[in-house]
């Protein structure tokens, strides 16, 4: 017979709702089902005051638990409403005294990661290694973490799960490990009856509660965690997977060659492999009393152990090299690592560490550095004997300069001796016929004879410029003379200089010329390509001892980028001028030295080594190129190339009269500065012979004082070497502070002391070479003045 049971009496049911209310806080609505079998419900709640609301675990700790296991139900109404629970929607497992979870911390206990094979094994593994029990761990810890994650083990398959309730036991105890159990068939007991009353309805607290916040109503009503709790086989499938996986990795970690070790998050020694227990002959339990490090050398110890500590405390992995101790005493060099394991938190939970032996490479590593350290011992040794050779040699070699030196000085004094003496003969020349032009000159206009006086004028003047072309040549020869570049005819050069070039090169030699027709002109200083084209034409009459034949060749030639390229020159318009021998020729290494300054192939006395060095510079001053092609016993050509102008010829200069230059206009003013009284009277005299206001200073203070008066001053020719401190730079850059479009005319017999050229004077300032003629002179002056 089926027992009967008396119907309640009807104040029954309000006293049971009371006793509910007291400890919730609230009547939940598990509490109102099974109406149709009076007094049940009472009997559950007897089981629910004994497993849940009266159990010694700690209130929050049961609340947390239940939440958690609840994911695992279909049903969701168990996990709603102990959320609410937890968070102070009613009392946490019924006690009145604990201060509830805010709604982020129970949100946070939803989003836990639900533990896979992995973090149950790992969660076993710590838990297994607690030597001496706990108690039940605080909220959100992670013994907490881990003993829900075993929990779980417990819950979902209790026949399967003897490992689980050991380590539980080994980490809280086996009393608070019997409460834990019948807590958790409460909790299976609240499920089922769950799933058996669908229609239980979440209290309108909850309703209320997860309208608020959509995020808490989405982790409460996702069922995708019951799928745990699906059929017996499913649960047995991952603990076999444990299992197996367990078995596994053992299995491998015995297999491998290096020493395996595992340890808790401090460090302290979990498992060994066998390979570490066959090599150190230490048992698991050997190594878990004294730690891995007992194992390493003396002298190593305590670094590995420092280095390790600190990897501990950072949470980093680790590397070390160290000698471990076998079993027979040996030591071997091994390389050990350890990694951490972390949990989903980034918790270190457990580290792994391996040591691989490199005994062979440390061996190896020793004998490269012997063989390393014998090999820096001979370099240095082998480096001493070379620095002493080196300097042995440079030594000798300072002395074989220092004789060259010398030698070349005096080859150049010898060469300045000569030079010297030349210069002197040749002015002692031309000063007697200047001095003695000028006496029969005196001597005629005393006598009253005044015919054919125009004779000795003019063998004067004659004398003066050959003196004059002398003194280009020498400046030249000194690199110290200012270029004055204009525009030139190439051919009229040639044709101008060819009888000088044969009474040079003497009668042994036939001088011919190939001009070409329809030359371009070329922008240059003709007296310098006078000057170049006559040094040549000695060169090759040097190098045809026993005669020959001597051309001299103009041309127009286009210079493309390939020719350009090969020429070390821009591409463009170039006209050549050619000076070719049938000489000895010279042989290449000659040639690469032909421009370098005293280099000469000439007997002592015959030459000085300057003429080419001073064409190569005079050529690429004028923006041109010198190019020397020769054979030895052939002969040689040299080829100068300089840029080719547009210039028609009626544009050349002519030759003027000093009384054919133009007058000057009414009032033009002209400021003269030299401290040579001589041309500061024959200027001053010409200019006021063309009807130029003319003012003399012989300074540039003086000059100054006159710039600073009112006097009208339209042009300002100085000399640039002056006396008192300022030379003719210096007053025309003063004067310009005071005319700021004061023009300027220097005159210079020596420009390269005022350390400029032609190119870098300021607008409206110009330059002559001493000596000039006084046509050039006026000429000059009023096309300054005129601004053409």
């Amino acid at each position: 017979m089926r027992p009967s049971h008396a119907p309640s009496p009807p104040n029954a049911d309000e006293a049971f709702r009371r006793q509910v209310i007291d400890r919730f806080g609230l009547l939940p609505n598990f509490f109102r089902s099974a109406k149709a079998a009076p007094g049940l419900i009472d009997r559950l709640w007897d089981f629910a005051k004994s497993a849940y609301l009266d159990s010694p675990l700690p209130p929050l700790f049961k609340e947390r638990l239940f939440v958690h296991l609840s994911r695992f139900c279909p049903v969701r109404y168990c996990i709603v409403r102990h959320l609410g629970f937890l968070t102070g929607f009613g009392r946490p497992a019924g006690d009145a005294g604990v201060t509830p979870h805010t709604v982020e911390q129970g949100m946070a206990l939803l989003r836990r990661a639900v533990p896979d094979a992995i973090a149950f094994e790992q969660a076993l593994a710590r838990l297994e290694r607690n030597q001496h029990p706990v108690a039940i761990p605080a909220p959100a810890t992670a013994l907490e973490s881990d003993l829900f994650d075993v929990l779980t083990i417990l819950f979902l398959a209790p026949l399967g799960s003897g490992r689980a309730r050991h380590a539980i036991e080994a980490a809280i105890g086996a009393e608070n490990l019997e409460f834990l159990i019948a807590f958790l068939a409460f909790i299976r007991t609240a499920h089922f009856w769950t799933e058996t009353h669908p229609d239980l309805d979440c209290e309108p607290d909850m309703i209320k509660l997860m309208a608020q916040n959509e995020e808490l109503a989405r982790l409460l009503l996702d069922p995708t965690d019951s799928d745990w709790t699906r059929g017996e086989a499913e649960r047995a499938t991952v603990l076999a997977s444990l299992r197996e996986s367990e078995v596994r990795f053992y299995a491998v970690a015995d297999l491998v060659p290096d020493l395996l070790w595992g340890g808790d998050p401090s460090g302290r020694t979990t498992w060994i492999n066998r390979r570490w227990q066959d090599y150190t002959g230490r048992s698991f339990e050997h190594a878990r009393a004294e730690g891995w490090l007992e194992a390493i050398h003396p002298d190593d110890r305590a670094a590995s152990h420092r280095n390790f500590q600190h990897a501990i405390d950072a949470g980093l992995a680790f590397q070390q090299e160290h000698r471990i101790r076998s079993r027979d005493g040996s030591s071997r060099w091994f390389l050990m690592r350890g990694e951490p394991v972390r949990d989903v938190a980034g918790r270190v939970i457990e580290w792994f560490g391996s040591a691989t032996d490199i005994e062979e490479q440390k061996c190896r590593q020793e004998s490269l550095l012997d063989a390393n350290r014998m090999l820096e011992q001979r370099v240095a040794e082998r480096t001493a004997e070379l620095q002493s050779a080196l300097d042995a040699l440079e030594a000798e070699t300072a002395e074989r300069g220092r004789a060259e030196d010398a030698l070349r000085q005096s080859q150049k004094m010898e060469a300045i001796g000569q030079l010297t003496g030349g210069i002197a003969h040749d002015f002692n020349n031309l000063l007697t016929g200047i001095i003695g032009s000028l006496e029969l000159l005196a001597t005629r206009l005393s006598q009253g004879r005044v015919q054919d006086l125009d004779r000795y004028v003019a063998t004067a003047r004659g004398t003066a410029d050959r003196a004059v072309a002398l003194t280009h040549r020498l400046l030249s020869f000194a690199r110290r003379q200012t270029l004055d570049p204009r525009a030139t005819p190439a051919n009229r050069q040639v044709s101008e200089m060819e009888d000088l070039i044969r009474r040079t090169v003497g009668p042994s030699i036939t001088v011919r010329t190939i001009l070409a027709v329809e030359l371009g002109q070329i922008m240059c200083d003709p007296n310098q390509l006078g000057n170049a084209l006559l040094n040549l034409c000695i060169n090759a009459r040097d190098a045809m001892p026993d005669g020959g034949e001597l051309t001299l060749e103009t041309a127009n030639v286009e210079l493309g980028l390939p020719a350009a390229r090969e020429h070390d020159m821009a591409p463009g318009s170039y006209v050549t001028l050619a000076v070719s021998d049938t000489g000895t020729g010279m042989a290449p290494d000659v040639v690469a030295r032909a421009f370098e300054p005293f280099f000469t192939t000439k007997p002592l006395g015959q030459g000085t080594g300057l003429g080419l060095s001073m064409i190569h510079g005079f050529i690429q001053q004028s923006g041109g190129k010198v190019h020397i092609d020769s054979v030895p016993g052939s002969g040689t050509t040299v080829r100068l190339y300089l840029p080719r102008i547009s210039v028609r010829p009626e544009d050349m200069p002519a030759s003027l009269n000093l009384f054919d230059a133009r007058r000057a206009e009414q009032g033009e003013t002209v400021l003269i500065v030299d401290d040579e009284p001589a041309v500061r009277m024959l200027v001053t005299e010409v200019l006021q012979d063309l009807g130029y206001a003319a003012i003399e200073a012989i300074s540039g203070n003086s000059a100054l004082t006159v710039l600073g008066s009112d006097a009208r001053i339209d042009l300002l020719i100085t000399d640039v070497g002056l006396p008192g401190g300022m030379n003719g730079m210096q007053l025309a850059a003063a004067a310009r502070r005071v005319r700021t479009d004061l023009k300027v005319l220097f005159i210079t017999g020596y420009a390269d002391q005022a350390g400029f050229g032609s190119e870098a004077l300021d607008r409206g300032m110009h330059i002559m070479t001493k000596p000039f003629t006084m046509q050039a002179l006026t000429s000059r002056v009023k096309t300054i003045i005129a601004g053409d």
